[in-house]
């Protein structure tokens, strides 16, 4: 996660639960827990309801404070036309890039045993074994096949809501009919017209009516956010084809893949391979030195010898910031104060080059315009203070929706992030660096807020302000985060997919890592390369495992085409290259010389660790 964890969460990641907006993702990371220097990076959306609705444990998603819910009366359905044609029929339920994973999880826990359209509708309590859950893996296809052509009036899908147990309405659901199964054609889409931000358990049919169409088969799809419960898939009408009613003429179901977001992609701002660098906190490890750049703007041997180009672009982020103009200023005075940070990378940089022009090499022009890296630097999470700060013409802002309501506190929230955005350039601009070019700014949490309505218009607001200042605009969301599948709706020029495999280790990477290529290639993304803080553990058992977890990244790059012309980022910890680097044992010095060799395109694993 962005906003890194420490060690004061290290019960909150021991519990696996996760949060929305600053801490995006939670899990159960293995391994030991992080010393009072490392940041924690707890990120695997693994979280099932509890076993019971009444104990607020089972609320894996419920904010602090907020009360369990009671469980009332469930929603009425509206009086349907005709009658179930679906009741007791086949179906099945499919999703668009599958993860195996995540499907276990629902098989283990809230089954699919043909229960859909048994005619039976279940009560608000998540656990009644009517519900079908569904986890994650976006979007999602239910086919149910009537046996025969006949005439459908309408069809509806029944889902059930309950934020605090993370079971979430979807956006919309689009109905589909055919006559062969083959040949799809719309017949309408259902958004949601209830739930947003409401903690209340409640149900809710997706119904698309006054339709008068001859087919066989329905298909319901949607775009999963979390956990998807349904109870009832119904489709009405009449058993006999109305000789009126219109024949649906569609085409088969294509799914484009437009490929990785390439390196060469003007979205990246030229940057090829990322490093996330955290600041301000912690003492000498949020505190970089040109020392401490060196080895990553370089491939160095234990000499200091420069062997080749390492990481082209640098992520600057903190460890956590409250949400204040004071706060923020500090931060930013942090991250331009001489000889450290930026000034320290722009001198690691300036040391390179001078190496390369005395050895007259030609490695430089080809890899970094101008001889310049690329920064890019966070935005800090935005939470709902009541006093900001000042800014322009605002004693103070109050960005909190209970004090000023929810589109005064939007529009407070941009215009800090205006101010930041407009502080953040000039600073750049003063410091004059002469081997740095900010390339963007990058969007801290890692899903949107699900319990915050106004969560994607603060997205696409900022966006418009990071593009007004002729910026890019980046994001590193986990898979399953919600909103991925929109990114470019959002506003996102670059996005980079975290598979989350080094912090779960009962995960069989294989399956996970096609299931993010997949991804990552049907909506143009890059990967994230992720280290487990134990890779340099002093436990050797431990580090190997944590080892093979991050090498296995290395090894999907190279066999599913991540490896190559990719945008990637990587999250190391707090300084974990740097350690491995400095540490001359082979088996931890390995961590550096084969994260480079990831980068040079020169990985040639075959085989999973696991």
């Amino acid at each position: 996660m962005r906003n890194a964890w420490l060690v004061a969460g290290a019960a909150v990641m021991a519990s696996g639960i996760p949060f929305f907006g600053t801490v995006a993702e939670a899990g159960t990371a293995q391994g030991s827990p992080p010393t009072t220097a490392e940041t924690m990076h707890a990120r695997y959306p693994d979280q099932n309801p509890g076993a019971n609705p009444d104990n607020p444990a089972s609320y894996p998603f419920l904010p602090p404070g907020q009360v369990v819910p009671h469980l009332a009366g469930r929603t009425a359905n509206p009086q349907p036309v005709g009658q179930d044609l679906a009741l007791n029929r086949p179906y099945i339920i499919t999703a668009q890039i599958p993860d195996s994973y995540w499907h276990n999880m629902e098989q283990s826990n809230y089954p699919d045993q043909g229960q859909l359209t048994n005619g039976k509708m279940a009560t608000l309590n998540f656990k009644d074994p009517q519900w079908v859950g569904l986890a994650y893996q976006y979007v999602h296809d239910i086919t149910v096949d009537l046996g025969q052509v006949e005439n459908i009036k309408g069809c509806s899908l029944d889902f059930l809501q309950d934020l605090g147990a993370g079971i979430v309405f979807p956006d919309s659901v689009t109905y589909y009919v055919s006559q062969d199964g083959k040949n799809w054609a719309p017949v309408g889409a259902v958004p949601s017209s209830q739930g947003a931000g409401d903690f209340t358990p409640q149900t809710q049919a997706f119904e698309r009516s006054g339709i008068n169409v001859n087919a066989r088969y329905v298909r319901a799809e949607f775009t999963n956010k979390i956990w998807g419960f349904i109870d009832q898939f119904e489709v009405y009408g009449n058993p006999t084809p109305d000789p009126r009613a219109e024949t649906p003429h569609g085409h088969p179901t294509v799914t484009w893949q437009t490929g990785y977001l390439r390196a060469s992609s003007p979205a990246t701002g030229g940057i090829h391979n990322m490093l996330l660098c955290y600041t301000d906190g912690y003492g000498p490890l949020g505190t970089w030195q040109v020392s401490d750049f060196l080895p990553m703007v370089a491939n160095e041997d234990a000499s200091g010898h420069a062997r080749g180009p390492m990481y082209d672009g640098f992520l600057f982020s903190n460890y956590s910031l409250s949400t204040s103009e004071d706060a923020w200023n500090s931060w930013l005075k942090d991250l331009f104060s001489p000889g450290v940070q930026l000034s320290a990378l722009d001198q690691a940089v300036s040391q390179y080059k001078a190496q390369l022009k005395k050895e007259q090499s030609a490695r430089l022009p080809g890899l970094w315009p101008d001889g310049k890296v690329k920064v890019v630097v966070t935005i800090p999470t935005i939470q709902d203070t009541s006093n900001f700060g000042p800014v322009g013409n605002d004693s103070s802002l109050d960005l909190n929706p209970q004090d000023v309501g929810q589109q005064k506190a939007l529009e407070n929230k941009l215009k800090a992030v205006q101010w930041y955005i407009q502080q953040t350039m000039r600073d750049f601009q003063q410091a004059k660096f002469q081997n740095l070019e900010l390339a963007g700014f990058y969007w801290q949490p890692e899903s949107l807020n699900v319990t915050k309505p106004e969560d994607a218009a603060l997205v696409k607001g900022t966006s418009e302000l990071v593009h007004q200042a002729w910026m890019r605009f980046y994001w590193i969301p986990f898979y399953g985060a919600v909103g991925l599948t929109e990114w470019r709706k959002l506003g996102f020029d670059a996005v980079m997919v975290q598979p989350n495999v080094s912090f779960n280790w009962d995960m069989p990477p294989g399956p996970r890592f096609e299931s993010v290529a997949q991804f990552a290639k049907t909506y143009g993304t890059g990967v994230e390369i992720e280290a487990h803080w134990d890779v340099m553990s002093s436990d050797s058992s431990l580090a190997q495992t944590a080892q093979n977890r991050y090498f296995d990244y290395f090894t999907a790059g190279h066999l599913l085409g991540f490896e190559d012309n990719v945008m990637n980022s990587y999250y190391e910890n707090s300084k974990t290259l740097v350690t491995a680097y400095a540490d001359q044992t082979p088996f931890y010095h390995r961590v550096y010389d084969d994260t480079n060799q990831f980068i040079d395109r020169l990985w040639d694993g075959t085989q999973y660790t696991q």
